[in-house]
């Protein structure tokens, strides 16, 4: 029960996150969306590899088949954390058939919580274009 609550939290906590980007005059906003991806992965838990330091996690389950769309979940860690806390959700999503990226703050903590909207949004944004690009994800 504990579980679920918590990965329910979670989802909200991205969901208000994303949709809320490009809510304040200062933000950037989340342009990326699914499309046939242009390139492969393999199962597994890898590094985003698109920064050098405070880079992200993704998850593909076994199960993934490039023919097939997956539902995406998107974690954020809490604060003074990193994407390493979140991997205690991947064998649940390896049971849900579920892809997750976990991409890692920028700073310390989420910029929206330190001031405003700013470089944590672009980095999500590459994040969800690297996995679009990667991945097959169901839209709905």
């Amino acid at each position: 029960m504990f579980r679920k609550f918590i990965t329910i939290a979670c989802v909200s906590l991205a969901i208000t996150f994303v949709e809320s980007c490009g809510a304040s005059k200062n933000s950037t906003r989340v342009s990326s969306r699914p499309h046939a991806p242009t390139q492969s992965i393999s199962p597994g838990t890898l590094k985003l590899g698109l920064a050098d330091n405070r880079d992200g996690l993704v998850f593909v389950p076994s199960n993934y088949d490039s023919a097939k769309a997956m539902p995406l979940l998107v974690l954020l860690h809490g604060a003074g954390q990193s994407a390493e806390e979140m991997t205690r959700f991947f064998s649940l999503a390896e049971k849900m058939g579920v892809i997750i990226i976990v991409p890692d703050s920028r700073a310390r903590t989420w910029d929206a919580v330190l001031s405003d909207f700013g470089e944590d949004v672009s980095f999500l944004d590459k994040a969800l274009a690297y996995i679009f690009d990667h991945c097959r994800i169901d839209p709905k």
